[in-house]
Formats: structure tokens, C-alpha cells, sequence
């Protein structure tokens, strides 16, 4: 509930940019390629600071979501994680959202991550999808009903998944 710190020459201080407010309630952030900060907050959506300034990306069922998780690809499009209202996606400031209706298990997506061939991991509290550059989401069965918190991609493309269940490992590749 303090918006961002900064630990600067030893000293823990307020983040503030000249132009614009950051929000108290933050849960995430990115550094993008490009320098700029994305914001995730808790039910005040996604902010962007660039520069000395911070703006608010607009887009129905973002405004007001609590933003999860957010990756950046090798695109550089930004994905997004929402408690509730899908997936997003945000390049160069066009929003895309994806809901259960395009494909998604569930509404509720909590954790992201890239697999080291650019296929986005999709973890949500019914279980792990994958997205590949096609935009087809394939479920892997291994994870259903699993309520996946984090996600983490090691040099081996195994998958490594923080559930409400503990630590599951999973490579395609050998465990078949």
C-alpha cells in the first residue's frame, strides 16, 4: 500500500514521477526492452511510466483488474495476467483481451512466463495453458484443476510450477 520504493545510495525512499500519480496498491511490475516500467496494481489496473511521467492503459475489464503477472516476448508485445477478467495482450498501445470464450481454461489467470521457444505458459486456478504464435491455447492435462501461482522455465525447457498443492516439475520431452 505505498505505491513503489526506491533503494537508492543506501537509503529506501517514495518513488514519484513528475507527471502523474503511481498507484498505492501495486502487485507486479515489468521493464520492458525498451525502458519503459509497466505497473500492475490490485484492482486499479495497468499503469506505464516512461520517463518522468505515468499513464494509465484504458481498456474495458483492465481499468479496474488486479494485474497478476505481465511478460514481455521476444514481439515485444506485453502479456498480461488478471484475478478475473482474462488475458491481455498490449502492443504498441493496441489491447487485446482473451477470456474463456477464445479459449482459456478460466477468467482467473495468476502467473505468465515464456518457454524458450516463445510460447507463452498461462497459469490460472483451474490449471496451465500454453499459447503459441498462432494464438491456439492448448491445455496441458498434466496440471488440470491445479491452481498454478507461479511459473518458471528452466535451461532444460522444464516446467517448474508453484501450485496450492506444492512444487511440480513437468518437461514434455521426459515425462511421457
Amino acid at each position: 500500500g505505498s505505491g513503489i520504493v526506491q533503494y537508492k545510495k543506501g537509503v529506501f525512499s517514495s518513488f514519484s514521477t513528475r507527471k502523474g500519480s503511481i498507484p498505492k496498491s501495486i502487485r507486479t511490475l515489468l521493464k520492458t526492452k525498451s525502458g519503459k516500467i509497466y505497473v500492475g496494481t490490485n484492482n486499479a489496473g495497468l499503469h506505464c511510466i516512461e520517463g518522468d511521467s505515468i499513464y494509465t492503459i484504458t481498456h474495458p475489464g483492465l481499468d479496474e483488474s488486479a494485474i497478476m503477472s505481465m511478460v514481455e516476448d521476444s514481439y515485444g508485445t506485453i502479456w498480461i495476467a488478471t484475478d478475473g477478467s482474462g488475458l491481455f495482450s498490449l502492443k504498441d498501445r493496441m489491447v487485446k483481451k482473451y477470456t474463456v470464450s477464445d479459449g482459456l481454461l478460466i477468467n482467473n489467470v495468476l502467473a505468465l512466463h515464456l518457454s524458450k521457444d516463445n510460447k507463452l505458459l498461462i497459469g490460472m486456478t483451474k490449471g496451465l495453458q500454453e499459447l503459441d504464435e498462432s494464438e491456439v491455447f492448448h491445455t496441458l492435462n498434466q496440471f488440470n484443476n491445479k491452481q498454478i501461482n507461479t511459473l518458471w522455465v528452466d535451461d532444460w525447457n522444464s516446467i517448474w510450477a508453484g501450485t496450492e498443492y506444492g512444487l511440480v516439475r513437468y518437461n514434455s520431452a521426459i515425462d511421457r
